[in-house]
């Protein structure tokens, strides 16, 4: 709950300390005088932007501060690291004419962003326009979603998955539909590239094959003499070899070389015999191909080099995966109908699953729209609605896979005994909306979630017996949660635990506001300030 507000130099507010207890609160204070201030400062607790035309007229700077105590269920991931030894919880944020803002929780800076996602669940602000709000469908049916709790979020977060799915697969199938229009060209124009690259029968590795017979023909003299020479050389060599070998038996016998001298000299001769046959076959395969023309050679790799410029390629194994692309490609655009019906079958069968996802969240919607009337009902008999009727049509409508579903809310009301029930914006006031909300917002769905919920001036049109029900009502919630309320009501006001007043005067040709804390024999005097009379003072406080 919130325990302690400062503000200081914020819009009208030179400096002020509120301290607010568990229970119910209001603030009064006549029209004008600042009372709906708070609020927005409040606001700007809860992540709303703040600018320089905020702070009060002379000062540099202003500052917010709300301390909270977090009750255990609100403990959120996003609360938790902020909290150290207790279960306190400061944001603190400063903004300036001329310096960057500040935002601290429990004095870490944070960004703006993190700071909406710290406060979500603590505090709830329901404005004086909040029942316009009412009159939404899309409105009415978050209200419904948020009271149906865990089941409803559960399948509507399946539903949105699926439902993800199918988006992207209408998509794939409203392109692969686009692209049926320009097939028939592109089909045309495959055919041409695949038979001018098919024409040149060009083989992997041939633009490097004929590179280096481009330099063997280029040098073939000199190749030649050098294998010539190698050749000649090596015979004679081996003719040595050969002598010598004759001469190892005579040698042998005579003891003058030893059996591993015979060995070497066998062992060279037989290296230098097929050292022979190598270069032999060296100069037989340079014979081969040394008829080859180097024009044609050259003529063969100008169009080899064209291709690849012609289709992007650096080297001929990329021209050849080209070559495979575009065969790959116009395979698909000929079995384009198989595609088509596979791409279309997919989605049907995604779209069936998407709808009796849409078919269980409106059977649960129903449920809990029973539920969930039955329940304003009761809350409404508490505000003065007497003989009201209260009811939600929840229609399914198939053809219309909202994000939300495919319901669509209507909240009804009949506030008078003998009209019919007709939708919230054709029979309701501004007082009975008013009534309405806050038996939505308060009593049964939104308010339960959060430890603290404000209400700004949202008494606009109701008075009598009433405000006095409305002031009782709300002193009923603030048994179980903590209500600050701003109201011009002396009904209201009189039903609260704590009273705090907001008055403003001038002094030295400046407006001051101040903000006070009201005790037991203040508060009589407020009420009559805010009601007119003794009489009826004496009267409302019997």
């Amino acid at each position: 709950m919130l325990t302690h507000l400062r503000i200081e130099n914020f819009a009208i507010i030179s400096h002020c300390e509120l301290s607010f207890a568990n229970g119910f609160s209001v603030i009064t204070g006549e029209t004008g005088a600042g009372k709906s201030i708070m609020i927005d400062a409040l606001s700007i607790v809860l992540g709303k932007s703040a600018n320089q035309d905020l702070i009060k007229s002379g000062a540099e700077q202003a500052i917010i501060e709300a301390t909270f105590t977090i009750s255990e269920q609100h403990i959120t991931p996003a609360i938790k690291p902020f909290l150290v030894d207790d279960n306190t919880l400061i944001i603190f944020r400063q903004f300036s004419r001329s310096k960057s803002s500040i935002i601290r929780v429990n004095s870490q800076t944070v960004r703006l962003q993190q700071l909406k996602d710290i406060v979500a669940p603590l505090l709830l602000i329901v404005g004086q326009h909040a029942h316009l709000q009412l009159l939404n469908n899309a409105y009415q049916l978050n209200i419904l979603d948020h009271f149906g709790g865990e089941a409803i979020t559960t399948l509507k977060q399946n539903y949105q998955h699926s439902r993800s799915v199918l988006v992207d697969k209408k998509k794939e199938l409203e392109q692969l539909q686009l692209n049926h229009q320009n097939q028939i060209n592109e089909q045309d124009f495959l055919r041409f590239q695949i038979q001018d690259l098919e024409a040149q029968h060009f083989l992997d590795n041939e633009d490097v094959d004929l590179e280096t017979t481009f330099k063997q023909l280029k040098n073939s003299s000199q190749i030649k003499q050098t294998l010539n020479a190698s050749y000649d050389l090596i015979n004679a060599m081996h003719q040595q070899s050969y002598q010598l070998r004759e001469q190892l038996p005579h040698l042998m016998d005579q003891n003058l070389v030893s059996k591993g001298f015979e060995d070497s000299i066998n062992t060279i001769h037989f290296e230098l015999e097929s050292t022979s046959s190598e270069v032999q076959g060296a100069l037989n395969e340079f014979s081969q191909i040394n008829h080859h023309d180097l024009n044609d050679v050259l003529s063969r790799l100008a169009v080899i080099d064209k291709f690849k410029q012609k289709y992007h390629a650096k080297t001929m194994t990329e021209l050849l995966d080209t070559l495979a692309t575009l065969k790959q490609k116009l395979y698909d655009l000929d079995h384009f109908d198989d595609r088509l019906k596979l791409c279309q079958d997919r989605y049907d069968q995604q779209y069936q699953e998407t709808l009796q996802l849409a078919t269980a969240l409106h059977k649960q919607r129903q449920t809990f729209a029973k539920q969930f009337a039955g329940t304003i009902r009761e809350k409404l008999t508490q505000l003065q609605f007497l003989n009201t009727e209260f009811d939600i049509d929840v229609t399914f409508q198939a053809d219309s896979l909202s994000e939300q579903g495919a319901d669509t809310i209507c909240f009804k009301v009949s506030t008078n005994p003998g009209e019919p029930i007709r939708p919230l914006s054709k029979c309701a006031s501004g007082g009975e909306l008013s009534r309405i909300m806050l038996a939505i917002q308060a009593g049964a769905a939104y308010g339960f979630d959060f430890d603290t919920i404000i209400f700004d001036e949202i008494d606009t049109g109701i008075g009598g017996l009433v405000a006095n029900a409305v002031g009782h009502y709300l002193k009923d919630i603030a048994a179980h949660k903590q209500v600050i309320c701003v109201t011009h009501l002396a009904q209201i006001a009189r039903c609260s635990d704590f009273h705090f007043t907001i008055t403003k005067s001038s002094k030295d040709n400046k407006t001051v506001t101040t903000i006070q804390a009201l005790n037991d024999k203040q508060r009589p005097l407020e009420l009559e300030r805010m009601i007119g009379g003794d009489l009826v003072t004496a009267k409302i406080n019997s």
